[in-house]
């Protein structure tokens, strides 16, 4: 039996189209460089994971039988953890990829894939920017 482990480079490698991060550049961002191809099919590979969980949401909902919601809870769950490991896979590689351990901006992925960081909000300001009064 393969493992998730041992299916990861054959998934990432089965990757030909990228899924585009939707967030438009900001003018506070700081443009720090373009992801390469690996980070794409990573990204991408998380984006997908993510999507299969949802839907494992809608099949639990509307599932015909007890036997059919139980094996989308199953489902779920590895999808879960799947996409949340991937997630975290792809912002250790973006910050390997442009070196950013030292930052202390917030990193972000943009459309077309550019890489920016963005500076963080003064913590006393949390409930102005939660609110909008910022």
């Amino acid at each position: 039996m393969l493992t998730w482990l041992k299916m990861l480079p054959m998934e990432l490698d089965s990757i030909t189209e990228y899924l585009n991060p939707g967030t438009p550049i900001d003018y506070k961002d700081k443009i720090i460089g373009t992801a390469s191809n690996d980070l794409k099919k990573l990204y991408t590979l998380w984006r997908l994971k993510e999507k299969e969980a949802e839907q494992n949401k809608i099949d639990i909902k509307f599932g015909k039988s007890q036997e059919e919601r139980t094996e989308s809870i199953i489902f779920l769950r590895k999808n879960m953890e799947i996409f949340e490991s991937l997630r975290g896979l792809f912002w250790i590689a973006v910050k390997d990829e442009f070196d950013l351990w030292k930052v202390e901006a917030s990193v972000g992925i943009r459309s077309g894939f550019t890489v920016v960081t963005t500076d963080r909000y003064p913590e006393e300001n949390i409930m102005d920017i939660l609110f909008g009064r910022y």
